[in-house]
């Protein structure tokens, strides 16, 4: 997905997904984590109620399971389809239920929290949006994660964050 090859990455989840099916245990830790490239992938073709029914479906499942870490990373995929779709509310109480779940904890996490929070303002504060992508690059290639680091600069709808300076010296 960070190299923009998305068929491959679809392909490679539709093959996970057929492996659970196969197996009949209970989802795997790579199939429930699966769904956060699932969902990146759902909001890049821009389908914003897609997006809405699969979170919904996986955080439910999620807090069954007390995956407070999964929670959180699918709430904010969730609150930035709804912000996408018109539903500032829903998008404001998916953000809150992020940060509840500790959506800041795992430090590699932070950079999709704040991209998340860019694209709920996007609409109504272009600027703060722009000041929170480029925080959000910053702060993912500092923490160098597999989930962010090699799309640092580029968030999940592929604008380039703008870098800012945000009074931290970051």
């Amino acid at each position: 997905f960070a190299w923009n090859r998305i068929s491959e990455c679809e392909d490679v989840l539709t093959k996970l997904r057929a492996l659970h099916d196969d197996n009949k245990t209970g989802p795997s830790f790579a199939l429930r984590w699966s769904l956060i490239a699932r969902v990146r992938l759902v909001l890049e073709r821009g389908e914003w109620q897609s997006a809405i029914d699969i979170t919904s479906g996986a955080i439910a499942k999620g807090l069954t399971r007390g995956d407070k870490h999964l929670v959180a990373s699918l709430s904010m995929l969730q609150a930035e389809a709804y912000a996408r779709s018109g539903q500032a509310a829903m998008s404001s109480g998916a953000v809150l239920r992020a940060i509840a779940f500790g959506g800041f904890n795992p430090r590699h996490h932070q950079g999709t929290v704040i991209e998340a929070c860019a694209e709920v303002v996007r609409e109504s504060n272009i600027d703060l949006s722009s000041q929170l992508l480029g925080r959000a690059g910053r702060v993912s290639t500092q923490h160098a994660s597999p989930d962010n680091g090699a799309k640092a600069a580029m968030s999940s709808s592929g604008r380039r964050a703008v870098p800012v300076t945000d009074g931290e010296g970051t």
